[in-house]
């Protein structure tokens, strides 16, 4: 006769309590089925489970002499999503617990939000949702992503950012100096609950290493269209490349450095360079420097990534603007902002005539 023997249940779970039970809950499943322990049964209730920024109003995992496991985390809150909703795993019946089964996630209503398959191997973890996939090296801790559908798993009641649409690919390592992160997200769609921002069929590649308080950094905007504020950004029509590196400078500094490119060796190019010196003040950080060196603008697509919006909100719809522009403007707290600007062939393009240029060219400085 098999013998069940349930752990108590335990209001609130301190920190080092919790992670206890979650070292063993995950643990004891994963073990191997021997003749000793073929017919253990066992399970384990708490409420108020909190490891680190993670929440957890009640948790339940039971496990059959069979080999089954069936686990329920219910109002789980996640750093980011937040109210993440009840996240359920059956391990299906075996010689070795866990090594197959499924895993969902439910809404507060009962809905299904995403519902996948995992499969553990000697080395990795896979999880499985329809043509998705995810795999986590068990020793390595490595994590790569294959046309993971976001919607499901991302999104939760309360985040900052809901995501309607897109897959991700990509892969994140690290070893004892760095953490590595690279990927791209296809068809992205997105809001916020105020409706200042949001995407639609946006398609982004990016890279990261972070590597002794060194990030360094690469996203490329290759198709879509955004939202960003009062700013509309169409789709590129050639591919927008942001690459930037934040380093300390000091013991109380930092210094951002952002390069973009835009069809960098076209006739209609951007190519322009920031640099911004920061304050890593206990309360706030604070500006301190900036500076900006354009060596070549394109005014008229510049105009289109943004601008064009926000003149329009401003009661000068339809506004055109053409031309070259370049040089450098400099901002230190203690001095005038310096400028060094040349521009040429400007035109500016008013539907309701309030305004009209032609062929300008001309400089400032200071």
């Amino acid at each position: 006769m098999n013998a069940r023997r349930p752990l108590p249940v335990v209001r609130p779970v301190s920190l080092p309590v919790a992670a206890l039970a979650l070292a063993l809950a995950l643990a004891l499943p994963f073990a191997p089925r021997s003749a000793a322990h073929a017919a253990l049964e066992w399970s384990l209730d708490a409420d108020r489970v909190e490891v680190g920024s993670v929440h957890i109003e009640s948790l339940r995992i039971e496990a059959t002499g069979d080999g089954a496991v069936d686990a329920k985390f219910d109002g789980v809150t996640l750093p980011g999503p937040g109210a993440w909703g009840t996240l359920a795993a059956r391990c299906a019946a075996g010689p070795v617990r866990c090594e197959r089964g499924t895993v969902q996630r439910v809404a507060e209503d009962g809905r299904i939000l995403a519902d996948g398959e995992f499969q553990r191997g000697p080395d990795t973890l896979t999880l499985v949702d329809g043509e998705g996939r995810l795999r986590w090296g068990l020793a390595t801790g490595a994590l790569q992503a294959q046309a993971w559908p976001l919607p499901g798993w991302l999104t939760g009641a309360g985040s900052a950012i809901s995501v309607q649409d897109g897959r991700l690919d990509g892969r994140m390592d690290r070893d004892a100096d760095s953490l590595r992160v690279e990927g791209s997200v296809r068809s992205l769609a997105f809001d916020t609950p105020d409706g200042r921002y949001a995407g639609a069929d946006l398609d982004l590649t990016g890279r990261a290493q972070l590597t002794d308080g060194r990030l360094h950094g690469r996203l490329s905007w290759t198709a879509g269209e955004a939202l960003l504020g009062p700013a509309y950004l169409p789709p590129p029509e050639h591919p927008v490349h942001v690459e930037g590196v934040l380093e300390p400078a000091g013991a109380e500094e930092q210094v951002l450095r952002l390069h973009i490119d835009v069809d960098p060796n076209g006739e209609d190019a951007i190519r322009a360079a920031l640099e911004a010196r920061i304050a890593a003040l206990a309360d706030a950080p604070a500006l301190i420097g900036a500076s900006l060196n354009l060596d070549t603008v394109d005014l008229a697509r510049a105009w289109s990534l943004g601008a064009e919006s926000l003149a329009a909100r401003v009661g000068w719809p339809g506004l055109q603007i053409a031309g070259q522009l370049s040089g450098s403007l400099d901002w230190r707290p203690e001095h005038a902002l310096e400028a060094d600007l040349a521009w040429q062939n400007v035109a500016i393009d008013d539907p309701a005539g309030r305004v009209g240029v032609k062929g300008c060219r001309g400089g400032w400085s200071s």
